[in-house]
Protein backbone atom coordinates (compact mmCIF):
# COMPACT_ATOMS: atom_id res chain seq x y z
CA UNK A 1 0.00 0.00 0.00
CA UNK A 2 1.22 3.53 -0.76
CA UNK A 3 2.31 5.21 2.47
CA UNK A 4 -0.29 7.65 3.79
CA UNK A 5 -2.98 6.51 1.35
CA UNK A 6 -6.45 5.20 2.31
CA UNK A 7 -6.25 1.42 2.38
CA UNK A 8 -9.92 0.85 1.52
CA UNK A 9 -11.65 2.27 -1.55
CA UNK A 10 -15.11 3.68 -0.89
CA UNK A 11 -18.10 2.23 -2.76
CA UNK A 12 -18.41 5.54 -4.62
CA UNK A 13 -14.82 5.36 -5.87
CA UNK A 14 -15.18 1.69 -6.79
CA UNK A 15 -18.15 2.62 -8.96
CA UNK A 16 -16.26 5.50 -10.56
CA UNK A 17 -13.14 3.44 -11.29
CA UNK A 18 -15.19 0.58 -12.75
CA UNK A 19 -17.18 2.94 -14.99
CA UNK A 20 -13.96 4.41 -16.37
CA UNK A 21 -12.40 0.99 -16.96
CA UNK A 22 -15.48 -0.47 -18.68
CA UNK A 23 -15.70 2.54 -20.98
CA UNK A 24 -11.95 2.69 -21.69
CA UNK A 25 -10.39 -0.77 -21.08
CA UNK A 26 -6.89 0.38 -22.09
CA UNK A 27 -6.68 2.99 -19.34
CA UNK A 28 -3.97 2.32 -16.74
CA UNK A 29 -4.37 2.55 -12.97
CA UNK A 30 -2.10 5.61 -13.02
CA UNK A 31 -4.26 7.53 -15.50
CA UNK A 32 -7.49 6.43 -13.79
CA UNK A 33 -6.07 7.70 -10.51
CA UNK A 34 -5.77 11.16 -12.09
CA UNK A 35 -9.48 11.04 -12.95
CA UNK A 36 -10.27 9.98 -9.39
CA UNK A 37 -8.26 12.95 -8.13
CA UNK A 38 -10.20 15.35 -10.38
CA UNK A 39 -13.47 13.86 -9.12
CA UNK A 40 -12.48 14.23 -5.46
CA UNK A 41 -11.29 17.81 -5.96
CA UNK A 42 -14.53 18.77 -7.72
CA UNK A 43 -16.60 17.08 -5.04
CA UNK A 44 -14.66 18.74 -2.22
CA UNK A 45 -14.99 22.13 -3.94
CA UNK A 46 -18.78 21.78 -4.08
CA UNK A 47 -18.97 20.67 -0.44
CA UNK A 48 -16.59 23.33 0.88
CA UNK A 49 -16.82 26.44 -1.34
CA UNK A 50 -15.12 28.49 1.38
CA UNK A 51 -11.85 26.52 1.06
CA UNK A 52 -9.08 27.71 -1.22
CA UNK A 53 -8.12 25.43 -4.11
CA UNK A 54 -4.66 24.94 -2.61
CA UNK A 55 -6.17 23.61 0.63
CA UNK A 56 -8.66 21.40 -1.21
CA UNK A 57 -5.89 19.78 -3.26
CA UNK A 58 -3.78 19.26 -0.11
CA UNK A 59 -6.65 17.46 1.66
CA UNK A 60 -7.43 15.29 -1.37
CA UNK A 61 -3.80 14.38 -2.08
CA UNK A 62 -2.87 13.64 1.53
CA UNK A 63 -6.07 12.21 2.99
CA UNK A 64 -8.55 10.99 0.36
CA UNK A 65 -6.82 9.96 -2.87
CA UNK A 66 -6.17 6.18 -3.02
CA UNK A 67 -2.73 5.05 -4.10
CA UNK A 68 -1.98 3.61 -7.52
CA UNK A 69 -1.29 0.17 -6.03
CA UNK A 70 -4.72 0.11 -4.31
CA UNK A 71 -6.42 0.91 -7.62
CA UNK A 72 -4.33 -1.72 -9.44
CA UNK A 73 -5.28 -4.36 -6.87
CA UNK A 74 -8.97 -3.48 -7.15
CA UNK A 75 -8.88 -3.56 -10.96
CA UNK A 76 -7.17 -6.95 -11.26
CA UNK A 77 -10.38 -9.05 -11.04
CA UNK A 78 -12.30 -6.43 -13.03
CA UNK A 79 -9.83 -6.73 -15.93
CA UNK A 80 -10.19 -10.53 -15.91
CA UNK A 81 -13.99 -10.21 -16.10
CA UNK A 82 -13.83 -7.66 -18.91
CA UNK A 83 -11.86 -10.13 -21.03
CA UNK A 84 -14.91 -12.43 -20.96
CA UNK A 85 -17.84 -10.01 -21.54
CA UNK A 86 -21.21 -10.96 -20.13
CA UNK A 87 -23.72 -12.21 -22.69
CA UNK A 88 -26.01 -9.51 -21.36
CA UNK A 89 -23.69 -6.91 -22.87
CA UNK A 90 -23.86 -8.36 -26.39
CA UNK A 91 -26.14 -6.87 -29.04
CA UNK A 92 -29.84 -7.42 -28.46
CA UNK A 93 -31.92 -9.49 -30.87
CA UNK A 94 -35.50 -10.70 -30.79
CA UNK A 95 -34.21 -14.21 -30.06
CA UNK A 96 -32.58 -13.07 -26.82
CA UNK A 97 -36.02 -12.18 -25.44
CA UNK A 98 -36.69 -15.90 -24.93
CA UNK A 99 -33.54 -16.63 -22.93
CA UNK A 100 -33.69 -13.50 -20.80
CA UNK A 101 -37.45 -13.40 -20.09
CA UNK A 102 -38.13 -10.16 -21.92
CA UNK A 103 -41.92 -10.00 -22.51
CA UNK A 104 -42.98 -10.60 -26.11
CA UNK A 105 -45.27 -7.57 -26.04
CA UNK A 106 -42.15 -5.38 -25.61
CA UNK A 107 -40.73 -6.45 -28.98
CA UNK A 108 -42.43 -3.70 -31.06
CA UNK A 109 -41.09 -1.00 -28.73
CA UNK A 110 -37.62 -2.60 -28.66
CA UNK A 111 -37.53 -2.67 -32.45
CA UNK A 112 -38.34 1.05 -32.52
CA UNK A 113 -35.61 1.76 -29.97
CA UNK A 114 -33.17 -0.33 -32.03
CA UNK A 115 -34.02 1.77 -35.09
CA UNK A 116 -33.56 4.93 -33.02
CA UNK A 117 -30.18 3.65 -31.75
CA UNK A 118 -28.98 2.82 -35.26
CA UNK A 119 -29.65 6.40 -36.35
CA UNK A 120 -27.32 7.48 -33.54
CA UNK A 121 -24.68 4.96 -34.57
CA UNK A 122 -24.96 2.86 -31.40
CA UNK A 123 -26.32 -0.57 -30.52
CA UNK A 124 -28.64 -1.66 -27.73
CA UNK A 125 -27.55 -4.57 -25.58
CA UNK A 126 -29.62 -7.32 -24.03
CA UNK A 127 -28.99 -5.80 -20.62
CA UNK A 128 -30.38 -2.48 -21.81
CA UNK A 129 -33.36 -4.20 -23.44
CA UNK A 130 -34.20 -5.86 -20.11
CA UNK A 131 -34.19 -2.46 -18.42
CA UNK A 132 -36.30 -0.95 -21.18
CA UNK A 133 -38.85 -3.70 -20.55
CA UNK A 134 -38.75 -3.23 -16.78
CA UNK A 135 -39.19 0.53 -16.96
CA UNK A 136 -41.59 0.75 -19.91
CA UNK A 137 -44.87 0.73 -17.90
CA UNK A 138 -43.53 3.29 -15.43
CA UNK A 139 -42.25 5.62 -18.15
CA UNK A 140 -45.55 5.34 -20.00
CA UNK A 141 -47.44 6.36 -16.87
CA UNK A 142 -44.98 9.18 -16.24
CA UNK A 143 -45.55 10.49 -19.76
CA UNK A 144 -49.25 10.96 -19.05
CA UNK A 145 -48.74 12.66 -15.68
CA UNK A 146 -45.65 14.82 -16.02
CA UNK A 147 -44.32 17.49 -18.30
CA UNK A 148 -43.57 16.33 -21.83
CA UNK A 149 -40.28 17.17 -23.48
CA UNK A 150 -40.51 20.31 -25.55
CA UNK A 151 -38.60 19.08 -28.61
CA UNK A 152 -37.84 22.55 -29.88
CA UNK A 153 -36.82 23.69 -26.41
CA UNK A 154 -34.37 20.81 -26.09
CA UNK A 155 -32.89 21.77 -29.46
CA UNK A 156 -31.89 25.22 -28.31
CA UNK A 157 -30.32 23.68 -25.20
CA UNK A 158 -28.16 21.49 -27.40
CA UNK A 159 -27.22 24.59 -29.39
CA UNK A 160 -25.74 25.95 -26.17
CA UNK A 161 -23.99 22.64 -25.43
CA UNK A 162 -22.20 22.87 -28.78
CA UNK A 163 -20.05 25.64 -27.32
CA UNK A 164 -18.73 23.35 -24.55
CA UNK A 165 -16.00 20.77 -25.15
CA UNK A 166 -17.30 17.48 -23.74
CA UNK A 167 -15.51 14.13 -23.56
CA UNK A 168 -15.51 12.41 -26.95
CA UNK A 169 -18.10 9.71 -26.21
CA UNK A 170 -20.67 12.09 -24.75
CA UNK A 171 -20.00 14.72 -27.39
CA UNK A 172 -20.47 12.34 -30.34
CA UNK A 173 -23.69 10.99 -28.87
CA UNK A 174 -25.11 14.44 -28.18
CA UNK A 175 -24.32 15.68 -31.68
CA UNK A 176 -26.12 12.68 -33.19
CA UNK A 177 -29.04 13.07 -30.79
CA UNK A 178 -29.23 16.76 -31.70
CA UNK A 179 -29.56 15.85 -35.38
CA UNK A 180 -32.20 13.24 -34.57
CA UNK A 181 -34.22 15.75 -32.55
CA UNK A 182 -34.01 18.20 -35.43
CA UNK A 183 -35.78 15.63 -37.59
CA UNK A 184 -38.25 15.03 -34.77
CA UNK A 185 -39.01 18.75 -34.66
CA UNK A 186 -39.89 18.62 -38.35
CA UNK A 187 -42.00 15.54 -37.68
CA UNK A 188 -43.93 17.43 -35.00
CA UNK A 189 -45.19 19.80 -37.67
CA UNK A 190 -46.47 17.01 -39.90
CA UNK A 191 -47.86 14.22 -37.74
CA UNK A 192 -50.42 13.64 -35.08
CA UNK A 193 -49.67 14.57 -31.47
CA UNK A 194 -50.05 10.94 -30.44
CA UNK A 195 -47.26 9.86 -32.80
CA UNK A 196 -44.91 12.55 -31.50
CA UNK A 197 -45.66 11.61 -27.88
CA UNK A 198 -44.83 7.99 -28.67
CA UNK A 199 -41.51 9.06 -30.17
CA UNK A 200 -40.67 11.23 -27.17
CA UNK A 201 -41.64 8.39 -24.83
CA UNK A 202 -39.17 6.06 -26.52
CA UNK A 203 -36.43 8.70 -26.26
CA UNK A 204 -37.17 9.01 -22.54
CA UNK A 205 -37.19 5.25 -22.08
CA UNK A 206 -33.91 4.80 -23.94
CA UNK A 207 -32.04 7.58 -22.12
CA UNK A 208 -33.25 6.44 -18.70
CA UNK A 209 -32.86 2.71 -19.37
CA UNK A 210 -29.22 2.90 -20.48
CA UNK A 211 -28.34 4.59 -17.18
CA UNK A 212 -29.93 1.81 -15.11
CA UNK A 213 -28.20 -0.79 -17.28
CA UNK A 214 -24.83 0.89 -16.79
CA UNK A 215 -25.29 0.97 -13.01
CA UNK A 216 -26.23 -2.74 -12.99
CA UNK A 217 -23.19 -3.64 -15.09
CA UNK A 218 -20.84 -1.73 -12.80
CA UNK A 219 -22.37 -3.27 -9.65
CA UNK A 220 -22.10 -6.72 -11.20
CA UNK A 221 -18.43 -6.26 -12.06
CA UNK A 222 -17.47 -5.21 -8.54
CA UNK A 223 -19.49 -8.01 -6.95
CA UNK A 224 -22.10 -5.88 -5.25
CA UNK A 225 -25.21 -7.65 -6.54
CA UNK A 226 -24.73 -10.63 -4.22
CA UNK A 227 -24.36 -8.27 -1.26
CA UNK A 228 -27.62 -6.47 -1.99
CA UNK A 229 -25.72 -3.26 -2.65
CA UNK A 230 -27.06 -2.64 -6.14
CA UNK A 231 -28.31 0.85 -5.38
CA UNK A 232 -30.35 2.84 -7.89
CA UNK A 233 -31.71 5.35 -5.38
CA UNK A 234 -30.14 8.38 -7.10
CA UNK A 235 -31.67 7.44 -10.47
CA UNK A 236 -35.00 6.54 -8.84
CA UNK A 237 -35.18 9.95 -7.21
CA UNK A 238 -34.13 11.85 -10.32
CA UNK A 239 -36.70 10.24 -12.61
CA UNK A 240 -39.54 8.63 -10.68
CA UNK A 241 -39.77 9.76 -7.05
CA UNK A 242 -39.48 13.53 -7.30
CA UNK A 243 -42.72 15.39 -7.91
CA UNK A 244 -40.88 18.24 -9.63
CA UNK A 245 -39.38 16.06 -12.37
CA UNK A 246 -38.53 17.91 -15.57
CA UNK A 247 -37.75 16.27 -18.87
CA UNK A 248 -34.53 18.26 -19.01
CA UNK A 249 -33.23 16.09 -16.14
CA UNK A 250 -32.58 13.46 -18.83
CA UNK A 251 -29.64 15.53 -20.06
CA UNK A 252 -28.22 15.87 -16.56
CA UNK A 253 -28.65 12.16 -15.88
CA UNK A 254 -26.93 11.29 -19.14
CA UNK A 255 -24.06 13.61 -18.32
CA UNK A 256 -23.60 12.17 -14.80
CA UNK A 257 -23.62 8.62 -16.18
CA UNK A 258 -21.32 8.98 -19.17
CA UNK A 259 -19.05 11.99 -18.72
CA UNK A 260 -15.53 11.34 -17.43
CA UNK A 261 -14.18 13.28 -14.43
CA UNK A 262 -11.89 15.08 -16.88
CA UNK A 263 -14.90 16.04 -18.99
CA UNK A 264 -16.77 17.25 -15.90
CA UNK A 265 -13.75 19.29 -14.86
CA UNK A 266 -13.58 20.91 -18.29
CA UNK A 267 -17.25 21.79 -18.03
CA UNK A 268 -16.81 23.19 -14.50
CA UNK A 269 -13.76 25.21 -15.59
CA UNK A 270 -15.61 26.49 -18.65
CA UNK A 271 -18.52 27.58 -16.46
CA UNK A 272 -16.24 29.22 -13.88
CA UNK A 273 -14.47 31.22 -16.59
CA UNK A 274 -17.52 31.81 -18.76
CA UNK A 275 -17.57 35.46 -19.77
CA UNK A 276 -20.41 35.00 -22.22
CA UNK A 277 -20.72 34.05 -25.87
CA UNK A 278 -19.52 36.69 -28.27
CA UNK A 279 -21.86 38.65 -30.53
CA UNK A 280 -20.41 36.70 -33.47
CA UNK A 281 -21.09 33.29 -31.86
CA UNK A 282 -24.63 34.31 -31.02
CA UNK A 283 -25.19 35.66 -34.51
CA UNK A 284 -24.30 32.20 -35.88
CA UNK A 285 -26.95 30.58 -33.66
CA UNK A 286 -29.67 33.21 -34.06
CA UNK A 287 -29.06 34.30 -37.64
CA UNK A 288 -28.91 38.01 -36.97
CA UNK A 289 -26.94 40.57 -35.01
CA UNK A 290 -28.41 40.91 -31.52
CA UNK A 291 -28.73 44.12 -29.57
CA UNK A 292 -26.93 44.28 -26.18
CA UNK A 293 -30.07 43.43 -24.18
CA UNK A 294 -30.59 40.27 -26.23
CA UNK A 295 -26.91 39.32 -25.89
CA UNK A 296 -27.14 39.66 -22.09
CA UNK A 297 -30.34 37.62 -22.06
CA UNK A 298 -28.82 34.84 -24.19
CA UNK A 299 -25.76 34.67 -21.96
CA UNK A 300 -27.85 34.56 -18.77
CA UNK A 301 -29.65 31.55 -20.20
CA UNK A 302 -26.34 30.03 -21.29
CA UNK A 303 -24.93 30.25 -17.76
CA UNK A 304 -28.00 28.54 -16.34
CA UNK A 305 -27.95 25.86 -19.03
CA UNK A 306 -24.22 25.17 -18.61
CA UNK A 307 -24.80 24.59 -14.91
CA UNK A 308 -27.49 21.99 -15.58
CA UNK A 309 -30.41 21.37 -17.90
CA UNK A 310 -32.83 21.66 -14.98
CA UNK A 311 -31.33 25.05 -14.03
CA UNK A 312 -31.87 26.12 -17.63
CA UNK A 313 -35.53 25.16 -17.42
CA UNK A 314 -35.89 27.08 -14.14
CA UNK A 315 -34.46 30.17 -15.88
CA UNK A 316 -37.04 29.78 -18.65
CA UNK A 317 -39.88 29.62 -16.11
CA UNK A 318 -38.62 32.72 -14.29
CA UNK A 319 -38.05 34.73 -17.49
CA UNK A 320 -40.91 33.56 -19.70
CA UNK A 321 -41.22 36.81 -21.71
CA UNK A 322 -37.48 37.07 -22.40
CA UNK A 323 -37.39 33.38 -23.29
CA UNK A 324 -40.25 33.79 -25.77
CA UNK A 325 -38.34 36.59 -27.50
CA UNK A 326 -35.08 34.62 -27.54
CA UNK A 327 -36.74 31.44 -28.74
CA UNK A 328 -38.60 33.23 -31.54
CA UNK A 329 -35.29 34.54 -32.91
CA UNK A 330 -33.68 31.14 -32.75
CA UNK A 331 -36.70 29.35 -34.26
CA UNK A 332 -36.71 31.72 -37.24
CA UNK A 333 -33.07 30.83 -37.88
CA UNK A 334 -33.78 27.09 -37.57
CA UNK A 335 -36.66 27.40 -40.03
CA UNK A 336 -34.32 29.13 -42.45
CA UNK A 337 -31.68 26.39 -42.04
CA UNK A 338 -34.25 23.62 -42.54
CA UNK A 339 -35.73 25.04 -45.71
CA UNK A 340 -32.55 26.25 -47.43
Amino acid sequence: MDRGRPEKLTSELKNLITKIKTREPKRTAKSIREDVRLHLISQKREQNPQLLDKEIKRIVDNEELPGESAITKFLTPIVKQLKIPSLLDQSWSIGSCIEYDIPADMIPALIQIQQFAQKLGVKITTRQARWFARLYPTVQKMMTKKQHTNIAGVLIQFAIFRHVKLDREASNFLVKLFKFLESAKELSNQSEKEQLNQLVGLVWLALIGVQYARQEQVSELIGQLGKREFDTAALDNLYFIREDFLAEALLDGFWDTYATPEGKKRRADYLANFKGLSAMELEADFGKQLIQNQIDMANDFSRAMLHSAVRGREWIEQHSEQWAELFKLWEEKEHERTHN
